[in-house]
């Protein structure tokens, strides 16, 4: 198992005088995190456009941070992609500071909060496609017309607070070579895994909640309702095409 990528997003009221804010509050950001950068967008452009882009002082990371909803992508190598719990560890001392100065900025009015990690399962003794079809579609995959892709989406409701939605896909890379008129030809097929991406957030309780609003304490049930699916379910998922979800035992 190889995590690749993590996405962190706050999605928030449109904030007023974001230049300002940032200047005034900057220094939440210190410890991790390199000066901010206020980029030239014009005023018209999309409210989901960036204003704002922070590089980590490694570089591993960068929290966009647009007029209704901020970003902090990380992207994992060395030791770190074989180890969720170094990635957990980097992400939640980092993820502090993310609050902090998003709380600055929109008053504490944050609307949501999502947590989407990005996996690739490698070690399946079947390629991709072939493990999913035996996983989820079992005895039906022969009435499928034997599909060159597959994928899979299933979304839960966790405590009447969040959604876990976690997306299975093969993922297929290739041998590629160069005919004499410059145009790339496949001629093989190099690996052939499974990708998987599990997206845990709080929409559900702000879209049944009134006035709810998300914080940190809620990135934090988050990361561990994420934690406990990767460490805990998703390769059986993969492997038997089960999955319990906490709620169906109540």
């Amino acid at each position: 198992m190889i995590v690749r990528q993590t996405n962190l997003n706050l999605v928030y009221p449109k904030i007023t005088e974001y230049r300002k804010k940032i200047v005034l509050n900057e220094d939440v950001l210190s410890e991790h995190f390199m000066p901010p950068m206020i980029l030239p967008v014009p005023e018209q452009m999309q409210d989901e456009v960036s204003r704002v882009l922070v590089q980590t002082k490694n570089g591993h990371s960068v929290l966009n941070i647009a007029l209704s909803v901020a970003s902090f992508a990380t992207n994992y190598d060395g030791d770190f992609v074989n180890n969720w719990t170094k990635c957990r560890d980097y992400l939640n001392a980092r993820c502090t500071s993310v609050y902090d100065i998003t709380s600055k900025l929109t008053d504490g009015k944050i609307i949501f909060t999502g947590l989407i990690t990005d996996i690739e399962i490698d070690d399946c003794k079947q390629k991709g496609v072939e493990r999913l079809k035996s996983s989820l579609l079992k005895e039906n995959a022969g009435r499928l017309g034997d599909p060159y892709d597959l994928a899979c989406k299933l979304t839960y409701v966790h405590k009447e607070r969040y959604y876990i939605n976690i997306t299975l896909e093969n993922m297929r890379e290739f041998d590629i070579a160069v005919n004499g008129n410059g145009r790339e030809y496949i001629i093989g097929e190099k690996k052939h895994t499974i990708s998987a991406s599990v997206d845990v957030n709080d929409r559900y309780a702000a879209n049944y909640i009134p006035d709810y609003c998300s914080d940190k304490a809620a990135f934090d049930e988050i990361m561990e309702i994420a934690s406990d699916i990767i460490n805990n379910k998703l390769l059986k998922l993969v492997e038997k095409g089960e999955f319990e979800n906490d709620e169906s035992k109540k």
